[in-house]
């Protein structure tokens, strides 16, 4: 990936998107594409509040994808991908 960040997810978003990927593997596409495509834009996300201060978020359809970056390390870590009733617990 030439000038993109390094994307890494955590155990719990590998899980998760698996889990999606099982029930609703269109949904689990959209979600792929989206990480991707931070990797070349990682400042597509909202900044989030509060608890999750310092943290993004990306939308797709109802699932959220909740993630930091690291500008000086180039990494972009997926801590979540969850539907937005449960994401923000």
């Amino acid at each position: 990936m030439p000038f993109g960040y390094n994307l890494l997810l955590t155990n719990q978003a590998k899980k998760e998107l698996a889990r999606i990927k099982k029930g609703n593997p269109r949904t689990a596409a959209l979600i792929a594409n989206a990480i991707s495509q931070l990797g070349f834009n990682p400042g597509l996300g909202d900044f989030l509040h509060g608890d999750l201060k310092g943290r993004r978020k990306v939308r797709v359809g109802d699932y959220r994808i909740i993630y930091r970056f690291e500008r000086d390390q180039l990494i972009i870590m997926i801590l979540r991908i969850a539907h937005r009733k449960e994401v923000y617990r």
